[in-house]
């Protein structure tokens, strides 16, 4: 299947760009494809974040009555970097925000949850319950294992639908390492931590700057301040 992007009423509520067209397509694709975890890593300012809030809408409106969860290392950066938009995404009639259970409810009764946590402790309030998909944004800046932990609260609510664990993050951070053996290298997976690890149901799509022409278009010069970076913060997968 081919994902041109969402429209409602006749309007395009959201079109991607060509690399975040591979993502959503890639997760769109699974039943034939046989993936299950995904990750768009790489370069800042690839329109990770944005694909991934995107891809939580794109099954809500298919699906009714799904339940996601969108997660964040911290409240400022989910509110930064989501929550500021996640009223404007969609009109009004398609479903709202509730701001004080951080939730977003659509027509169909599907929900996608927004979360954040660095901490196991963090995670408790997530573990109780369960999703029929679970995206993490800037996965290196959460303990990996306490990110697979929650990936186990993975379960279908329809026959019809396959879960599935989403990621986006920019390299480095506490998790770097993990997420790169795990998504990138797909080598020295410990069998007691990842009993079932099957590299063939991973897929890594790499992402650069370059791929986010809207944001080249409308700001050139951001490819001259990525440049001064420091080698750090310039590190690649």
């Amino acid at each position: 299947m081919i994902f041109e992007g969402i429209k409602i009423n006749g309007i395009w509520v959201y079109q991607p760009q060509e690399k975040q067209k591979i993502f959503h397509e890639k997760i769109l694709n699974r039943a034939e494809n046989g993936l299950r975890d995904f990750m768009f890593g790489g370069a800042q300012k690839g329109g990770k974040s944005e694909s991934l809030r995107w891809e939580g809408h794109r099954n809500n409106l298919q699906y009714p009555r799904l339940r996601g969860l969108l997660i964040r290392s911290s409240f400022p950066e989910l509110e930064r970097t989501h929550l500021t938009r996640i009223g404007y995404d969609l009109p009004s009639a398609v479903g709202h925000y509730n701001q004080q259970k951080h939730v977003f409810n659509y027509y169909n009764d599907s929900v996608l949850e927004f979360g954040y946590g660095e901490r196991k402790e963090d995670f408790r309030q997530y573990l109780s319950a369960e999703y029929d998909f679970i995206l993490i944004d800037e996965l290196t800046t959460i303990p990996f294992d306490f990110s697979y932990l929650l990936r186990s609260r993975l379960a279908a609510s329809r026959k019809d639908f396959i879960p599935f664990w989403a990621c986006a993050t920019n390299p480095g951070d506490v998790a770097h390492v993990d997420v790169r053996n795990y998504f990138v290298k797909k080598t020295n997976i410990d069998p007691e931590k990842y009993p079932l690890y099957n590299p063939n149901e991973v897929f890594f799509l790499p992402a650069t700057v370059y791929d986010n022409k809207i944001l080249l278009d409308r700001d050139p010069e951001v490819l001259k301040r990525l440049k001064k970076m420091s080698k750090r913060d310039q590190l690649k997968y």
